[in-house]
């Protein structure tokens, strides 16, 4: 018997019915949707549709890690730390703006909703990091299109994506060089450099090392990071707000494309920022209290 949380499409639901007995055949999937309709109607039950791709459920370890550093970093102060991330920014619709709402005439449902799609759409990968005093400059690494890179692969190729050596170019040309202008304009040459645990950031405690050496600052590297956390990386609002706004420039080109995505990286609301930042202690909260498991953020 299929129960509220089984989350089946119709389709599914319909060959699970006639498997076990309740229906002499699968029936149409109209016919399913329509009576699972009525049935939300008849109890006083609201029936959602989901759609798009389910994020990764965390593993138990994962949930334990989560909440270690949720508790951990309650009464943390985020102002001197600098989230940082990479992102693709696919180019999905050139020459069409993208608006989050449209309002149609009923007889009119979908009309002018149709544009462009690519098969294969250019992207643009960069790292950048975020503040709460301002946002880095781009850098622009490979899997990016129309951009070539001077790092190989293990095989000695030109890389597809992002290696260690690449990355310690990323540190030592833009991340750290960009979180000590953010910093140093706070008065302050004292931060924490936070990133993801992805292989090729292993790299980061050395650069890091020799940085602080250089130029005499007390950069940190924030520890424990957990794995499966978009929800903590404040960045991630950003990469949000970034794709909704360049889709709506209705870009007609890649590199009108990849300049919108860089200009307004650039131009992100400092009060955007600062109530992001207000917030993580909300965002650690949310994690403790659902025992580590993902959250709304």
């Amino acid at each position: 018997m299929l129960t509220e949380t089984d989350g089946v499409s119709a389709d599914q639901a319909s060959k699970r019915l006639c498997a076990e007995g309740l229906t002499p055949v699968p029936l149409h999937k109209a016919t399913v949707i329509n009576a699972a309709r009525r049935a939300a109607v008849r109890t006083g039950k609201k029936l959602w549709v989901r759609r798009g791709k389910p994020p990764k459920a965390p593993t138990s370890a994962t949930m334990q890690k989560r909440l270690a550093f949720a508790v951990e970093h309650q009464n943390t102060e985020w102002s001197h730390t600098l989230f940082t991330d990479r992102k693709k920014f696919h180019f999905r619709y050139p020459g069409s703006k993208v608006k989050p709402a449209k309002w149609v005439l009923g007889s009119a449902k979908g009309s002018g909703a149709a544009v462009n799609q690519p098969n294969h759409p250019q992207c643009l990968n960069i790292y950048a990091g975020i503040s709460k005093h301002g946002v880095t400059a781009v850098h622009v690494v490979a899997g990016s299109s129309k951009h070539t890179t001077q790092h190989t692969n293990k095989q000695g190729k030109h890389a597809r994506n992002i290696t260690s050596s690449e990355y310690k170019e990323v540190l030592q040309k833009t991340l750290l060089p960009e979180g000590k202008r953010l910093f140093s304009a706070q008065g302050t040459s004292t931060w924490t450099l936070q990133q993801d645990n992805d292989p090729t950031h292993k790299c980061a405690a050395e650069q890091i090392k020799q940085w602080n050496h250089a130029k005499g600052s007390s950069v940190q590297l924030l520890q424990s990071w957990p794995p499966n956390s978009p929800d903590l990386n404040l960045i991630e609002n950003v990469w949000s707000w970034v794709q909704r706004q360049v889709d709506s420039k209705g870009c007609q080109t890649f590199e009108e494309f990849k300049q919108a995505v860089i200009s307004t990286m650039a131009a992100v609301p400092k009060q955007h920022l600062v109530n992001m930042f207000d917030g993580m202690k909300n965002r650690l909260q949310a994690v403790v209290d659902c025992g580590g498991d993902l959250t709304k953020y």
